[in-house]
């Protein structure tokens, strides 16, 4: 089983985070540049919450912003807005990316890729509404995904997320900032109702990410994301619940659309805690997206423009799951992970009011339900899936 994860691309599917899709070409028809390496790009396969991605060249800001893909967690590879970061902090991918900026990047600067002039004319209400809340809710985000199920060895997931961005500008005195994204997701589960395995009716995932990228404007740098949550449903309280997860990327510049990424994601589950992470993210033109990277990948490709709505099309596949500290049927305290590998095709879309939404079809296999205890593990039956979100 472990075999066949891991020859598959993956997410960690609690934080949704943004997609890479919609960026909005630059002046002169030129390539938009990469903005900085994502950290959680695309729907909530990974917990659409997260941010991250970096610019391969400098370019002015867009004129709107790019999508945001509330899964997860996080933001758009193309994202040039000043400092934000998307699966955790940036304008969450994200994933998400309405699912990507995933589930777009954070931007330490307001909403429409500009700075908000200070004025000592402004009242305190002004101020608050336009200078302090674009920053402390940057590209607020709700999911949803459903996988339908629950009879014999099935599984019914029914997960409902939110998700929102503070944005820490210059962090260590550097040009970027860093993203630190709260989220909370509840887990309805029906099923299985096979004899000796049960899940509970219901869980929740309740999380903090915190993204940060090194200065984008280099040929090379890092890329790091750090989540602490507490994962329960919430009779069984022990340590089991509280999981902490990431990743450290490194990221080089190969050519001015091409970014090479490597290192590894830790998922803290009981049976895969730690994976490689590597792939290419690559922008050859303003209306195609490749994010060619393990554990989770997708291809993006700009749509016809329908009533003022930039809209995306893509395809892409990821791990989708988590692990959370359960009470069982007779009472005994327990840990499960409920893993799967899901395969998506997809929309994403914004409009004049810079509302991102995305909406995802997809099939999920080789899924499994591991738990900590003696209990043998059970395969589940394969299912259809669909999901969808907004971030604003």
């Amino acid at each position: 089983m472990l075999a066949t994860i891991l020859s598959c691309p993956t997410v960690e599917a609690q934080r949704p985070s943004f997609s890479t899709a919609a960026l909005p070409q630059q002046p002169g028809g030129t390539n938009p540049a990469l903005s900085q390496p994502q950290i959680n790009n695309f729907p909530i396969p990974s917990n659409f919450g997260q941010p991250s991605a970096f610019p391969i060249q400098q370019t002015p800001p867009p004129t709107s912003p790019p999508f945001v893909n509330p899964q997860t967690t996080s933001p758009p590879p193309n994202l040039t807005f000043p400092t934000f970061d998307q699966s955790g902090g940036q304008n969450l991918q994200g994933q998400p990316q309405l699912g990507q900026p995933i589930f777009g990047q954070p931007n330490q600067m307001a909403p429409g890729g500009y700075q908000p002039q200070q004025s000592w004319q402004q009242d305190p209400w002004t101020s608050f509404t336009d200078e302090f809340l674009p920053k402390v809710f940057e590209h607020p985000r709700a999911w949803t995904v459903y996988i339908p199920g629950g009879s014999g060895n099935e599984l019914n997931i029914n997960d409902i997320g939110l998700a929102t961005t503070i944005n820490i500008p210059k962090f260590l005195n550097g040009p970027s900032p860093l993203k630190i994204s709260p989220g909370f997701i509840f887990n309805f589960w029906n099923g299985p109702s096979t004899p000796t395995f049960d899940l509970p009716a219901q869980a929740y995932s309740s999380y903090l990410a915190f993204d940060h990228i090194t200065d984008p404007s280099k040929r090379s740098g890092l890329e790091t994301n750090f989540t602490v949550g507490f994962y329960s449903d919430y009779k069984n309280t022990s340590s089991d619940g509280l999981r902490f997860t990431g990743k450290l990327l490194g990221w080089s510049r190969l050519n001015e659309y091409t970014v090479a990424k490597f290192g590894v994601e830790y998922l803290d589950r009981l049976d895969i805690k730690l994976l490689p992470a590597f792939g290419l993210y690559m922008n050859p033109n303003p209306d195609m997206k490749l994010d060619l990277y393990f554990p989770k990948t997708k291809l993006a490709h700009r749509l016809p423009r329908i009533n003022n709505y930039d809209a995306w099309g893509y395809i892409g596949a990821e791990l989708g799951g988590g692990s959370w500290a359960i009470d069982r049927a007779n009472g005994m305290k327990d840990q499960a992970d409920v893993n799967d590998v899901r395969a998506f095709i997809g929309i994403e879309w914004m409009g004049n009011a810079q509302v991102t939404g995305f909406l995802d079809l997809g099939y999920v296999f080789n899924r499994e339900i591991v738990y900590r205890s003696s209990t043998p593990n059970l395969d589940l039956s394969d299912a259809m899936m669909l999901r969808f979100g907004f971030a604003f």
